[in-house]
């Protein structure tokens, strides 16, 4: 069989034919529901929060790995806020959100 761009969305189509859908859809719903709710984005902002490496914690022997790691953090945590704020219709060019448009990139 040859590649083509379409490939993936036919394996997918395969996979999914063989589930019942039927049995998880509450599931699926209240994921679905949650997933677009700004306090879903929150708690996950502040998961992230959580992560982010504190003195004395252990990563390994690369020097800058704890920089990397609490950089990859910072920015996930930010872009879930920013998430929430879209979702709650927030103004995001408002100053509150500035430190997290800035920790993007969006703005210099």
């Amino acid at each position: 069989m040859t590649a083509t761009l379409f490939s993936p969305q036919a394996q997918v189509r395969r996979a999914l034919a063989g589930l019942d859908l039927g049995s998880h859809r509450d599931g699926l719903i209240a994921d679905a529901i949650s997933s677009a709710l700004p306090s879903q984005w929150e708690a996950r902002a502040r998961i992230l929060e959580d992560c982010r490496p504190r003195p004395g914690d252990y990563l390994g022997t690369d020097p800058g790995a704890a920089q990397r790691i609490d950089r990859r953090c910072a920015v996930s945590a930010a872009q879930c806020r920013l998430h929430a704020a879209v979702l709650r219709g927030d103004d995001i060019l408002d100053p509150e959100h500035a430190a997290d448009l800035a920790l993007i990139g969006a703005i210099a």
